[in-house]
């Protein structure tokens, strides 16, 4: 049978496909077909089309890691359940070696607070994003809201598709999975652009550890944990859900696990308290300090220094604590000690959480101002809006950018929303340079910023833009 090279058959009966976790030589598919018990999945790439493989007997999910691929190479893909087909493609990460250009887009918070899937258009965020033809998608977390139900009408007025109501067993929290997937919008987005997915409190339920994670005394941090693993495409070591990925020369990205391992937020933060537990702390800064990639961007979901968590006096739950005695600066204090301690350049974390844009430059120490780190926290995809200007000082930040509105979003239609809902992009160019911006739903450019990477202490970022 010949395979498909456009998107033509993405029928919304026929599988849902999402390729992930990309590397130069491997690829994780995974799809979902509801009433099947086995896929059958062909392939052509450069080498011309593979023989049929066969995936079952299973269900309803199906993955498979794709292997022996070559660098900075375009696959094409067809997913079939029995009759009932499904397009998509996938381009492999390029040699470390290769000056190669890189396109990320990054948001997070999807289908929050009964924001969800408008009856006629969906989520219209994802069409504005594949617009931007992005190379990979690296989704920051609470993109199920487990925690909370989409109702017929929406928290703009407008007409939605019903969704599941709080989730407590498994099944409960793979069919709030399920509702996202079904967008036509973001099944057509992820069958064109490879997902790298982290996690936030929503996967499961709001400002989780795993010492407080229960609803009317039933667990659900393990069946959260399961369902965010088989509805989407990991592949990471053994359990792991954080991980680091290249792409070409300039590029490297380090996915964080921020809810597996940490004390929960009421914890007094006395320096002995962790979000990313010893195992994933150890590896992770021996990760950043030995990359010889120009950027290093980390994926963390919470951001740096906006403060996050709910109510405020039962503890701050992102790293920045605002003066008071919880969050988890001592270990972030650690970590950046320990990046410019090892002369760590381009270093760029990526966040959501907080309904809002907004974006920093870092000068953490101040006898070292050759030591900087970018931050950019985008979002919502589709959530409630709710912007707002507190900060943490304590890693000297200076903001870059700033999109939400103000007052928040009570007298709103969905609409007007939609000039609020966003993403990130991190465009790196052959040269190295990174032009950071954001996009809103409406496909409207917010912003570019511009920065040239630092070889040398005494280089500074170079910035176009106007913050």
């Amino acid at each position: 049978m010949a395979v498909v090279s456009t998107l033509s058959l993405l029928l919304a009966a026929g599988p849902v496909i999402v390729t992930g976790d990309i590397t130069t030589t491997r690829a994780v598919l995974w799809a979902e077909a509801p009433g099947a018990n086995r896929l059958e999945v062909w392939i052509d790439g450069p080498d011309g089309p593979q023989a049929p493989r066969d995936l079952g007997p299973g269900g309803p999910v199906f993955k498979a890691v794709l292997a022996d691929l070559h660098p900075g190479s375009e696959y094409r893909l067809k997913v079939c359940a029995g009759s009932l087909c499904s397009a998509g493609r996938l381009r492999t990460a390029p040699d470390s070696r290769a000056n190669k250009s890189v396109r990320i887009a990054f948001s997070g918070d999807l289908a929050g607070q009964n924001a969800c899937r408008d009856r006629e258009s969906g989520f219209p965020v994802f069409a504005a994003m594949k617009e931007r033809q992005p190379d990979l998608f690296v989704a920051l977390g609470d993109m199920v809201y487990a925690d909370a139900q989409c109702k017929a009408t929406g928290r703009f007025g407008n007409a939605q598709i019903p969704g599941p109501g709080p989730a407590y067993t498994y099944e409960e929290f793979a069919a709030h999975w399920r509702y996202t997937r079904a967008d036509p919008a973001y099944r057509s987005l992820l069958a064109s652009t490879p997902l790298f997915a982290v996690w936030d409190d929503h996967e499961v339920i709001n400002d989780f550890s795993p010492r407080v994670a229960e609803r009317s005394g039933r667990p659900l941090f393990e069946p959260g944990r399961r369902a965010m693993r088989d509805y989407n495409p990991i592949d990471r070591g053994g359990n792991r859900l954080y991980g680091r990925f290249r792409w070409g020369r300039h590029a490297e990205l380090f996915l964080l696990d921020t809810r597996s391992y940490r004390d929960h937020k009421d914890v007094r933060d006395d320096g002995a308290k962790t979000m990313l537990g010893e195992e994933q702390r150890d590896w992770f800064v021996a990760a950043v300090t030995g990359s010889d990639a120009t950027w290093k961007i980390v994926a963390t979901s919470v951001p740096l220094a906006v403060p996050t968590g709910w109510p405020a006096g039962e503890g701050r739950d992102s790293w920045a604590d605002a003066g008071e005695p919880t969050g988890y600066e001592e270990e972030l204090s650690g970590l950046v000690d320990a990046f410019a301690g090892a002369g760590v350049r381009n270093l760029v974390w990526i966040a959501a959480d907080v309904h809002f844009a907004t974006a920093f430059r870092h000068t953490p120490i101040p006898d070292r101002p050759e030591f900087f780190m970018l931050e950019a926290v985008a979002g919502p995809l589709a959530a409630g809006l709710f912007p707002h200007r507190d900060l943490d000082r304590s890693l000297r930040p200076r903001r870059l950018f700033f999109h939400g509105p103000e007052p928040a979003d009570t007298d709103m239609d969905f609409r007007a929303s939609l000039h609020w809902m966003n993403f990130g992009l991190l465009d790196i160019e052959a040269d190295g340079r990174l032009i950071l911006r954001y996009v809103n739903a409406l496909g409207e450019e917010l912003t570019a910023m511009d920065f040239a990477p630092v070889s040398h202490p005494s280089s500074r970022p170079a910035n176009t833009s106007s913050p």
